[in-house]
Formats: structure tokens, C-alpha cells, sequence
């Protein structure tokens, strides 16, 4: 995020990832494909 954006927001977090993986965004698309086909 650019630095104004980070400053417009009101909470900040930080998400844990295991090394290896390489985006949030895929891990994210995929529970919702998953929960589309469920």
C-alpha cells in the first residue's frame, strides 16, 4: 500500500504467512471458489 493509504487507514494487521507461499490473493480466490462450489 502507498504510504497515504496506510495513513487514511484506522487499523493496521499484519497476516502470518508460511514461507513458500507466494500470495494471500491465491489462498483468498480459492476458499471463495471453493465455497461457490460447495
Amino acid at each position: 500500500l502507498t504510504r497515504e493509504a496506510q495513513q487514511a487507514a484506522q487499523v493496521r494487521a499484519r497476516i502470518p504467512m508460511r514461507s513458500g507461499v507466494d500470495s494471500l490473493g491465491v489462498a483468498a480466490a480459492a476458499a471463495v471458489a471453493f465455497a461457490t462450489l460447495r
